[in-house]
């Protein structure tokens, strides 16, 4: 903001029209932060959003195998450890 080196010689008039001008341009500052601040955050939302981190059915399907996988390997495991025979154990016998 632009403030005039004779500024203690202007009278009422003029110091009201700097006044005037200095407000206009503290509003137009002001919702131009607003405006970039709204689009920065939308443009966080699509990027840091929820759905950038959802998984494909493909991925979905992959990840539930594993995770049944892994659950049936520990299950096996802590039987094994426990002394007590597992499902698998027990058709074979």
């Amino acid at each position: 903001m632009y403030l005039p080196a004779n500024l203690h010689a202007l009278d009422a008039d003029a110091l009201r029209q700097l006044l005037i001008a200095q407000d206009r341009e503290l509003i137009w500052r002001q919702t131009k932060i607003d405006q970039l601040t709204h689009e920065l955050s939308l443009h966080k939302r699509w990027r840091f959003g929820v759905k950038t981190e959802r998984l494909s059915a493909e991925q979905a399907q992959l990840f539930e195998e594993t995770v049944e996988a892994d659950l049936a390997a520990t299950t096996e495991e802590l039987e094994q450890l426990s002394g007590k025979p597992s499902a698998a154990g027990k058709g074979q016998a």
